[in-house]
């Protein structure tokens, strides 16, 4: 068995946009592969035919940080350090699935080996949130990653339960407002930049143009839906003080994908008070139910009792350090 880094000449990549296409309703743009400075490509091959890839994308790209459950103020000092390569795994697979524990080993082996001769110290960050990465967990655990920070509860929500709830929120601040992504101009999307900056990266400290480009990226994805991400706007500021960004992983299943809110406006619940706008649009599309991560015991408890959601999973992040 063959493995090696890809180049955007290379002729494998079709091959591997069609396992994309056909496993992930994605395509290699999606996790920003071959695209952006840092991120990495390696593929198994046999018989000069890729039989599995895996994709590892810089963690000092902002883009990473949309949805992120990792504490960045644990990361703050390695963050601003060049020599040392701190790095995601966004997804393994293989194109037979009895051969996933077999090929991810080797390329996180030849990865590795790659971290070694460009850095003087690297992590690799293991997030767990695609197929491919579940199915090797236990291998991770065997190669030494460790458990690090607050695992996730992801949970699904029934939006037909939901709607009889929507009555008993209450309404947002006459001062404020939902404004969806496929209304928005840029103003707007440039001051969701700042907002989303101030939020999540304060650790990272990035220039606002990075955050800018990063979030254009995220919102410019396959699988996010405009229809059904929303800022929270202030009439009074004149400025994003919140988001809810969805995605669509799958046709008839949304995924909340993050949601944001400036210190100074927490407090009045306004995330459930937004849930009932992009509930109902998503009703109107015919989608029954969805989906979100939160690492907020608080959360759950309140999705819970508020619209009936229910945890269907503990989702741990891992972290191997050399």
């Amino acid at each position: 068995m063959d493995v090696r880094p890809l180049d955007p000449a290379d002729p494998a990549l079709a091959a591997i946009e069609e396992m994309l296409g056909e496993h992930y309703r994605s395509n290699l743009a999606s996790y920003g592969a071959l695209s952006r400075e840092g991120t990495v490509l390696f593929a198994c091959f046999e018989d000069s035919q890729p039989i599995a890839f895996g994709i590892f994308r810089n963690y000092r790209d902002p883009e990473l940080h949309v949805g992120s459950h990792i504490d960045l103020d644990q990361l703050a000092d390695i963050l601003q350090m060049e020599e040392v390569g701190l790095y995601q795994v966004a997804l393994l697979h293989a194109r037979h699935p009895d051969r996933l524990v077999e090929t991810t080993e080797a390329l996180l082996a030849a990865f590795e080996g790659w971290l070694v001769e460009h850095y003087q110290r690297h992590g690799i960050f293991i997030t767990l949130f695609e197929k491919g990465n579940r199915l090797a967990r236990p291998l991770y655990k065997r190669l030494g990653f460790k458990k690090v920070g607050r695992p996730s509860s992801l949970m699904r929500f029934d939006l037909h339960r939901s709607d009889r709830f929507f009555r008993k929120i209450p309404p947002l601040p006459e001062a404020l407002v939902v404004r969806f992504f496929e209304e928005v101009g840029e103003a707007e999307k440039e001051s969701f930049a700042e907002c989303y900056r101030t939020v999540f990266l304060r650790s990272a400290r990035p220039d606002p143009s990075s955050v800018f480009s990063a979030l254009t990226r995220v919102v410019s994805a396959p699988d996010f839906d405009p229809y059904l991400s929303c800022l929270l706007w202030s009439h009074q500021q004149e400025r994003v003080v919140g988001f809810m960004l969805a995605q669509r992983p799958e046709p008839l299943q949304p995924h909340i994908l993050v949601v944001g809110l400036l210190p100074e406006f927490r407090g009045q619940r306004l995330p459930l008070r937004c849930f009932p706008f992009i509930a109902r649009r998503a009703l109107a599309q015919g989608l029954s139910r969805g989906t979100f991560v939160t690492t907020q015991s608080m959360v759950v408890r309140l999705a819970m009792r508020a619209f009936g959601a229910r945890q269907i999973e503990r989702i741990q992040p891992y972290l191997k350090v050399g």
